[in-house]
């Protein structure tokens, strides 16, 4: 997808609108991961999109055959969500750093999901971990988490209710 097509007879109201989407294009343009990468040209257009309609995007992906998953993806986050949800996640995330070497270091500086290299086995490891223990029941949230949901789903009650 190319984004919103110029067409001849262009009104003042699509042209605004043409001018924030290239705008906001220029801003996604400049995003990337730790390790450079930008979000890849063919989610692109999507992302601007969600972004522009007032979804904060987390992560995206176009899809790729030779790593990650072959199917394009595009992950909205909410507002202000904790780092932790859980109760015991930190912990379980800093132990299969330890055990993987990963340092203080780089565990403590802001991190995306998507980075190369070792965090994404670490992730990876502390995430099927989390998945166990939540085979055995549900885990309870952090007090944040508890706050965070609260909010949120009064928010969008409000917002659905005033519509």
């Amino acid at each position: 997808m190319e984004g919103p097509r110029k067409v001849e007879s262009i009104n003042s109201g699509q042209k605004e609108k043409l001018e924030v989407w290239q705008k906001k294009r220029e801003e996604i343009d400049k995003i990337a991961d730790a390790a450079g990468h930008g979000i890849d040209e063919g989610i692109k257009e999507a992302v601007v999109a969600a972004n522009l309609t007032g979804l904060t995007t987390e992560q995206s992906c176009e899809g790729h055959v030779d790593r990650g998953g072959p199917y394009p993806f595009l992950e909205i986050a909410a507002p202000n969500q904790p780092k932790w949800s859980f109760i015991g996640e930190k912990e379980n995330f800093e132990q299969v750093a330890r055990e993987s070497d990963v340092s203080e270091e780089y565990l403590n500086r802001e991190w995306s999901t998507w980075e190369a290299g070792k965090i994404n086995e670490v992730l990876t490891e502390a995430g099927r971990r989390l998945r166990e223990k939540m085979r055995k029941g549900p885990l309870p949230l952090t007090k944040e988490a508890e706050v965070w949901r609260k909010k949120n789903t009064e928010f969008l009650k409000k917002k659905y209710f005033s519509e």
